[in-house]
C-alpha cells in the first residue's frame, strides 16, 4: 500500500494531467482549423450548421422573405395589378397545327362557353386558328346549338345598348361575331377589352378586333358554327 501511494499514484496523476492537456489542445487545434476554412470560405457557413440547424435554417428563410417582399413592394402598383388581372383570365390559346393556306376546306367554327375560346378547325379538326372570347352573360347568355355564318359588316351601332362593333359575321339572328364594342364616337371600349376571356356581351361573340377581322376576311358564309 505504501508503494502504490510513493510510487504508481503520483504517476497515474501526472498521465491523467497529460490526457487533459492532450484534449484540450486537439480540441484548440480543431477549432483553429475550423476558423481558417470559414475565413477562406466565407460563403460556407454551412459548415457549422450541425452546431445549431434551427438558427441557420431559420435566419435563412427570413433573409429570403425579406428580400422577396422588398421585391414585391418596389414593384410598381400598376404591374402588380396586372400581373394578378393576368392570373385570373387565362389568355393563351393553341397553337396552328394547320395554316389557312394548306386546310383542308371547308372549315368550321366550335365557341366553348366555358373556355371562352373560338376554335375554327378545317375538315380532318386540325386547329388552323383559335381565339380568345367573351359570350353572353347571365341572362344574356349566348345560344347554343349548331348554325351556319350568313352576312357579314364592316361596322354597327345598336342604340338599345349604345354600342356598337367592327368586323361582324352574322350566325343566328342578330347573334354576331364582332369586334369589343365602341361608343358612340366610334371609339373602342378599353374596360370592355379588358373582358376578354370571361362573359361580357349581350350574347354575341366578342373578339379582339384583330380577330373578329380575320373571321370576317377568311370565313365564307355557310360555313357551320358549332357553340356549347
Amino acid at each position: 500500500m505504501n508503494y502504490y501511494y510513493r510510487i504508481l499514484h503520483p504517476i497515474k496523476r501526472r498521465c491523467n494531467s497529460r490526457k487533459k492537456h492532450i484534449g484540450v489542445v486537439i480540441a484548440i487545434l480543431l477549432i483553429a482549423a475550423g476558423v481558417s476554412v470559414l475565413a477562406e470560405n466565407p460563403g460556407n457557413n454551412h459548415i457549422f450548421a450541425a452546431v445549431s440547424p434551427k438558427f441557420v435554417s431559420s435566419g435563412t428563410s427570413s433573409a429570403q422573405n425579406a428580400s422577396s417582399a422588398a421585391k414585391d413592394e418596389s414593384a410598381p402598383l400598376a404591374a402588380r395589378q396586372s400581373s394578378a388581372a393576368s392570373s385570373k383570365i387565362d389568355m393563351a390559346t393553341a397553337p396552328a397545327q394547320v395554316s389557312l393556306e394548306r386546310a383542308d376546306l371547308p372549315l368550321r367554327i366550335y365557341v366553348s362557353i366555358r373556355r371562352q375560346r373560338v376554335t375554327v378547325y378545317d375538315s380532318y379538326g386540325l386547329i388552323v386558328k383559335q381565339f380568345v372570347c367573351s359570350t353572353g352573360t347571365e341572362g344574356s347568355e349566348t345560344p347554343v346549338g349548331t348554325f351556319r355564318t350568313s352576312t357579314k359588316g364592316k361596322s354597327f351601332y345598336s342604340k338599345s345598348v349604345s354600342e356598337g362593333g367592327y368586323y361582324w359575321t352574322q350566325f343566328k339572328g342578330d347573334y354576331l361575331f364582332h369586334s369589343i364594342p365602341f361608343d358612340q364616337n366610334y371609339k373602342l371600349k378599353p374596360e370592355e377589352a379588358a373582358k376578354l376571356g370571361t362573359p361580357a356581351s349581350h350574347g354575341c361573340v366578342r373578339l379582339s378586333i384583330e380577330n373578329a377581322k380575320w373571321i370576317y376576311d377568311h370565313i365564307s358564309r355557310g360555313t357551320v358554327v358549332t357553340i356549347k
